[in-house]
């Protein structure tokens, strides 16, 4: 056999045997899509400190095809404003379920003016770094895309949410 049919097997090989290893083939956490929507306000009582703002709301989600309903607490942390007065936003969110479960994330958001003055176009990255209860061990990526209207008092954020989680305490 000439050397390059030994190495596209090898190559096939080494394909063939990460796809035998990756967590779905082993049994570990697949990831389940999510979906839903959200709303929250501004908190007006002055934020901890390292907080730059807080909001407050609720998320329809459907998780692993089961709709439920989950307290939103919403921290920012810092807060970058470009020549064109599009926002670079450090945050997390906190998600509350019914039973006590959370789901914590780290957020990098991007909020855009748009003709309309105080109203914002929001596109927010989201990485799930921490679980409890049946979301305990959890890892994921959501996505959020909405609107920011701070001519509303207290001023509220209006969201749909996609992205998938892995969380082994339900495995």
């Amino acid at each position: 056999m000439s050397l390059t049919v030994l190495k596209r097997i090898s190559a096939l090989g080494f394909v063939v045997l990460l796809a035998l290893s990756s967590p779905v083939a082993m049994g570990g956490p697949a990831k389940d899509p999510v979906k839903g929507s959200g709303v929250s306000y501004l908190v007006l009582a002055p934020p901890p400190q390292d907080v730059i703002m807080q909001f407050a709301g609720t998320a329809d989600l459907v998780i692993r095809g089961e709709a439920v309903t989950a307290d939103l607490f919403v921290e920012a942390y810092s807060v970058k404003v470009n020549k064109a007065g599009v926002q670079h936003v450090v945050a997390s969110h906190q998600f509350t379920f019914p039973d006590g479960s959370t789901l914590v994330t780290a957020d990098k958001e991007v909020v855009k003016p748009t003709k309309t003055p105080g109203v914002y176009k929001l596109k927010a990255t989201m990485k799930i770094v921490s679980g409890t209860g049946v979301y305990e061990g959890a890892t994921g990526r959501l996505t959020a895309h909405g609107a920011v209207n701070t001519n509303d008092l207290p001023p509220v954020v209006e969201f749909a949410l996609t992205g998938a989680i892995s969380s082994p305490a339900v495995e």
